[in-house]
């Protein structure tokens, strides 16, 4: 017998029931482009959600966390210390990229 009942492969939805235009979606949600995707056939782009599900754990994005595979569970203080840290890398990369899009070089290179 399956361990959780009609489940599959530990995750809380069904993969098997994704329809080939169903991951399709899915995919193009996770910014594929379409000819990536079209190189893949139906159970390919299941086991690549899978893949992003597991993957992202318990991050906040409904669409993927239920197809998760025996995602671990963070504590507080992880999806605390996650959240800090992913916060000072987008604080640099907005420096960055401001860096970059500037027109006038930077102050080292005009002496």
């Amino acid at each position: 017998k399956k361990k959780g009942g009609d489940k599959f492969g530990g995750t809380d939805s069904d993969l098997r029931g994704l329809t080939l235009q169903d991951g399709y979606k899915i995919l193009k949600f996770l910014r594929h482009s379409d000819e990536e995707i079209d190189l893949l056939d139906r159970w390919d782009r299941i086991m690549l959600i899978e893949e992003y599900a597991s993957a992202l754990g318990t991050e906040e994005i409904p669409l993927l966390s239920k197809f998760a595979r025996n995602a671990p569970k963070l504590t507080e203080n992880e999806i605390r210390e996650r959240d800090e840290t992913q916060k000072k890398v987008n604080k640099l990369f907005q420096v960055q990229c401001k860096a970059l899009s500037s027109s006038k070089p930077p102050e080292y290179l005009s002496k």
